[in-house]
């Protein structure tokens, strides 16, 4: 088996192999531009399962992937260079915020996050009230960060900064925040699935998945630019179809995706397994659709109150839930008495109710 420390960068491969057809003539129905980035390790299973799977081809999907930078990955969707970008949900926050035209409109994923403290405080904090007066390191604006944040926002009111309920120590590097919380420099540290042998190799103590924290995090959501999304309703609806689509046989077909993953991406179908799958060697990482508008909304919210962004802008003025919903309703109605999307219409309910006007718009199939 490969070494794990390769991470998710073997999505990127799956990526580039199975779009390697795009540049070839299509007559479907819907075109769409989709950023891949340059240094990025995380990518869009659902959409490498789609096209793997022939559900974009069924769609009328012809899809391209743009390689961008992440210094210009959110611009790309606002000049329309792109017409999805599936990543970055702080960016696409701080640009929404700061008036850039632009729709948030479906999910990535969840988790792959862990929970890392020192010796010396043990087990002591692994109840997040025991956070008061610690310091937490992370990357800046990182979805360890972020969650942070709302979740000691939400459950106590905690303010962040010096002399506060909590400190946050900011490091540029991944690698970084494991080190600093090692020596005792800071007391709570965050890491993805890879870094796991760092962090034990520094001697760092594992405490839990972050979804412990918050359940049903967000980390990455999709955003398109506005002008498309407005212009193009029946393109995006069969995008989200097909992410929906994907996401059942992501689900169910653990024993096709895996073989169907490795053969395309080179890797051993052992690595795809405890990638994709394996909930504890993956941190409870989960690739679904669904918008969760509430868990954007409590990152909105920490920015802004952390002073990492300033606007007056209401999230849902770029968040859009109804395209969404309606293809929903629309898969639940092909496939009548299916469970399985049955259960995506309640956990759609149950992670976007804070959304303006949400019972009277959805709160019934």
């Amino acid at each position: 088996m490969k070494k794990r420390n390769l991470g998710f960068k073997i999505l990127a491969a799956v990526l580039a192999m199975i779009f390697a057809s795009c540049s070839k003539k299509s007559n479907a129905e819907f075109k769409i531009k989709l950023a891949d980035t340059s240094g990025s390790a995380l990518m869009q299973p659902l959409v490498a399962i789609a096209k793997a799977d022939g559900i974009l081809d069924k769609n009328s999907i012809d899809l391209s992937v743009s390689k961008i930078d992440r210094g210009a990955y959110a611009e790309s969707v606002t000049v329309g260079k792109v017409d999805i970008i599936p990543y970055f949900t702080v960016l696409q926050l701080v640009g929404g915020g700061k008036g850039n035209d632009l729709i948030i409109f479906l999910g990535t994923m969840t988790g792959g996050t862990s929970v890392w403290t020192n010796k010396k405080n043990g087990e002591s904090v692994r109840d997040i009230k025991n956070w008061k007066g610690k310091k937490i390191a992370a990357v800046l604006q990182s979805t360890g960060e972020m969650v942070a944040r709302s979740a000691l926002d939400r459950e106590f009111g905690w303010e962040e900064g010096d002399g506060k309920d909590y400190k946050i120590q900011y490091f540029s590097d991944t690698s970084e925040p494991l080190t600093s919380c090692a020596k005792g420099e800071t007391d709570i540290c965050f890491a993805f699935p890879e870094a796991r042998e760092i962090a034990e190799s520094q001697g760092l103590v594992y405490l839990y998945p972050l979804s412990q924290v918050e359940k049903d995090y967000v980390c990455c959501r999709q955003a398109a630019n506005g002008t498309f999304f407005r212009n193009n309703t029946e393109a995006i609806k069969a995008y989200i179809k097909s992410n929906i689509e994907a996401y059942k046989v992501y689900h169910f077909e653990e024993e096709k995706v895996v073989p169907m993953m490795a053969k395309m991406s080179n890797q051993e179908e052992e690595y795809i397994r405890s990638h994709w799958y394996d909930k504890e060697l993956s941190q409870d990482v989960e690739y679904l659709p669904d918008p969760n508008y509430n868990g954007t909304y409590g990152y909105y919210k920490a920015l802004i109150k952390a002073g990492l962004l300033e606007t007056t802008r209401p999230l849902d003025d770029f968040f859009d839930i109804d395209l969404y919903a309606q293809t929903l309703k629309e898969v639940i109605a092909e496939n009548p008495g299916d469970s399985f999307y049955e259960s995506m219409w309640d956990y759609f309910i149950e992670h976007n109710n804070l959304y303006p006007d949400f019972e009277k718009k959805y709160g019934s199939l």
